[in-house]
């Protein structure tokens, strides 16, 4: 299993649980808890999860931000 976790506000990562649990149901855990978000996935799912997270994020209007690490 992989994990990604972001750190987000309890507004936004609330509303991106709700969205990417209705319109990616099955593809992974998600769980919101003091502002962080957290997605476990299986590596066949790496991908699919990654542009469903950035889906979501637009789709509630939120600034997406990326930073390789």
């Amino acid at each position: 299993m992989k994990q990604i976790t972001f750190l987000i506000s309890e507004d936004r990562g609330l509303q991106l649980l709700d969205y990417f649990n209705r319109h990616y149901p099955n593809i992974c855990n998600v769980e919101y808890q003091e502002e962080h978000i957290t997605f476990w996935f299986n590596e066949l799912y790496e991908e699919l999860v990654i542009l469903g997270i950035f889906h979501a994020g637009l789709s509630i209007g939120m600034d997406i931000i990326t930073s390789k690490v």
